[in-house]
């Protein structure tokens, strides 16, 4: 038969984009200026300290949902490769 593949293959000199991780977080609003100023800023503070930037705000009546992103952590598998890259 042929040369048997070994899986997964390698991904020495890909042209794959780095993936990115994503967290959602739904925020109840209390109608009340300053509580949910400082539950924000807290919700935004946290997350930064953890590498996480805010990708997307979508605001409800009574919810504001807070999108993050950060670049996701090198597959143990990929790590030896990461020097050949481009």
């Amino acid at each position: 038969m042929g040369e048997r593949l070994a899986y997964p293959l390698p991904v020495a000199g890909s042209t794959f984009p780095a993936m990115n991780e994503y967290q959602a977080v739904i925020l109840k609003l209390t109608r009340h200026v300053q509580e949910d100023e400082d539950a924000l800023t807290d919700l935004l503070n946290e997350r930064s300290r953890g590498g996480w930037a805010p990708a997307m705000i979508a605001q409800g009546t009574t919810r504001l949902t807070v999108v993050f992103s950060r670049r996701a952590a090198i597959p143990p598998n990929e790590q030896g490769a990461q020097g050949t890259r481009a």
